[in-house]
């Protein structure tokens, strides 16, 4: 395959398609599909199938974000989402038959593409199904979600903490970008979105919130270790992106689940495993706070999910359900104050804020040890 030494633009559908003519996945269409931020990504409609499949999904990087070519993003990111995606493809995590990741086909270094498994088009994001309900998604069909997605990431989490996938951890601690963006995205904003800094978040500001001393510093320390965990930590494989805007959903045509396919995997790298837990139920947290039609649901998702994981990973309440609950905390103050839902109001951010601010506090307490029960009452109490 030839690209960039072509002169094309494989961000421009008519040059993709030049691009894939004299391959094996030479198609009649390139499609692009909406809902990532990081790449170009084009359902491709082949001219004959391959291996059975009739659509395929390109997925093209640049050196920057497609939304803002100012903010620098390596593509040797797609090094590692192929990588990942091939080691967990052999792995044995789960013996969940729903829950999938997508199949690479071929990977191009030099013109920085990816060719993978297509979803299918009558697939959507777990994210709209909970902002459409009720509707679709309904508390029965929340609860098999989250338990599927429970199962499979603790069982990604378990692989990754044991000897067969020491390859793969030593593998996934080079990927010094993916680090920097978690501590960045998260991390490296908390105490300045907390201090009312950031004039993009006048809801924080005049007044500032009213933290005492002990609080900043506790909050300021746990900051520290999390950066250093990022860093250092060889405990497990993470997925490193896992919310629901990265779960595509299929269903049935009488609503029944078919398949949940987990995508997006360039931030996958080496980690703590409550960090995945925590930004899942984190992000869930955020939409239930301004989408109150979703309250019910996200419930669901969240308490089945957070059960079917401890199930699987018993005896380890200790160590990632605090750590899971400290990171809900970081995510409702950074991107609960962040996230433009038309629900927003000040009163319900500053109220979400304050909320994380607990979470932050007693996740760095020895003072009380988390377990997933106390987990699921603070985030399903909530009304």
């Amino acid at each position: 395959m030839a690209g960039t030494e072509q002169g094309l633009d494989l961000s421009v559908a008519s040059d993709l398609l030049r691009y894939l003519a004299d391959t094996p996945f030479a198609a009649e269409s390139a499609t692009s599909l909406t809902g990532g931020m990081g790449n170009y990504v084009f359902r491709i409609r082949l001219r004959t199938p391959y291996e059975g499949r009739h659509t395929l999904v390109a997925k093209h990087a640049k050196p920057y974000l497609p939304g803002n070519k100012s903010f620098e993003f390596s593509t040797s990111r797609q090094e590692f989402e192929a990588g990942a995606l091939k080691r967990i493809a052999s792995a044995v995590i789960g013996n969940s038959s729903l829950v999938s990741v997508p199949k690479v086909h071929h990977f191009d270094d030099n013109a920085h593409i990816i060719i993978m498994d297509d979803a299918g088009e009558n697939t959507q994001t777990l994210k709209q199904l909970l902002l459409d309900s009720p509707g679709t998604l309904t508390p029965k069909l929340a609860t098999q979600i989250g338990t599927e997605l429970g199962r499979f990431i603790a069982g990604l989490h378990s692989w990754g903490a044991s000897d067969d996938a020491a390859e793969a951890r030593e593998w996934a601690a080079g990927h010094a970008l993916a680090k920097r963006i978690a501590i960045y995205a998260t991390y490296g904003r908390l105490l300045s979105t907390l201090d009312g800094v950031d004039e993009s978040i006048p809801d924080l500001r005049e007044p500032p919130l009213d933290l005492d001393a002990h609080t900043k510093e506790t909050i300021a320390a746990l900051v520290e270790a999390r950066k250093r965990d990022i860093n250092d930590s060889l405990e497990t494989l993470v997925m490193g992106d896992f919310w629901p805007g990265n779960i595509l959903v299929r269903l049935s045509s009488d609503g029944e689940l078919e398949r949940l396919v987990i995508v997006d995997w360039e931030l996958a790298r080496s980690g703590l495993a409550g960090l995945d837990v925590g930004q899942f139920a984190g992000d869930v947290r955020v939409l239930k706070q301004f989408v109150r039609s979703a309250r019910e649901c996200a419930d669901e998702l969240v308490g089945a999910l957070l059960r079917a994981y401890a199930a699987r990973r018993s005896g380890q309440d200790g160590a990632w359900a605090g750590v899971a609950a400290g990171h809900v905390g970081a995510h409702l103050v950074v991107w609960g104050s962040r996230i433009p839902y038309a629900g927003r109001t000040r009163e319900l951010t500053r109220e979400l804020v304050e909320e994380g601010v607990g979470y932050l506090k007693d996740s760095h307490s020895w003072e009380r040890q988390w377990t997933v029960e106390a987990l699921i009452h603070a985030l399903c109490s909530t009304s």
